[in-house]
């Protein structure tokens, strides 16, 4: 009897020391989902066709839209989206093209800072833009939060400092020659 209560006793620390074990690392572990979910569809994107239709349109040596278009809809220079998409391309790994697990080619830079440029530009949800970029909403949001950091850990150094007197001076003429000079007054 006294046997069987020790093997019970032993039993039960085991156990316990099992789910300790088990509590600190689900606690060590950060679990980020990732995969399909039960009971949910997958939708094919094509996301090689969002690459192309984005290309045809803007960046092809014969675009459907010219930079008249271009600038309206990006608000911004065909030049100065190059020069970012090049920047946050150089400086984060995320944005170059690599396969996902069923070693299918993934979504371009282009798709992805034209996606994060559209949600910044015109204030649309990430679901808005799965038409015409051909990504999902969960990697428009993800794409987006790469973008800014990007961005700014490239550019917050010149663009988001105090402005010099150089550059005081050269706004303030710019104002002059406008003649708004008032609205700084202010």
């Amino acid at each position: 009897m006294e046997e069987e209560s020790e093997e019970s006793e032993e039993e039960l620390q085991d156990a316990a020391a099992a789910c300790s074990v088990q509590e600190l690392s689900n606690t060590m572990v950060q679990r980020r989902h990732r995969g399909s979910v039960p009971g949910r569809v997958p939708v094919m994107r094509n996301t090689m066709q969002g690459h192309i239709r984005i290309f045809s349109d803007y960046f092809a040596p014969n675009p459907v839209f010219n930079d008249d278009h271009f600038r309206r809809r990006f608000r911004m220079t065909k030049r100065l989206f190059c020069r970012i998409l090049e920047a946050v391309t150089v400086h984060d790994y995320y944005f170059t093209q690599q396969y996902n697990a069923a070693n299918q080619l993934g979504c371009s830079p282009l798709q992805k800072v034209t996606a994060s440029l559209r949600m910044l530009a015109y204030g649309c949800s990430a679901d808005s833009l799965d038409e015409d970029v051909r990504m999902g909403e969960s990697s428009i949001i993800e794409s987006l939060q790469h973008f800014v950091r990007a961005v700014v850990h490239v550019f917050g150094p010149y663009y988001l400092r105090r402005p010099t007197q150089e550059d005081i001076d050269r706004i303030l003429l710019i104002a002059e020659t406008r003649g708004s000079l008032a609205c700084w007054a202010a």
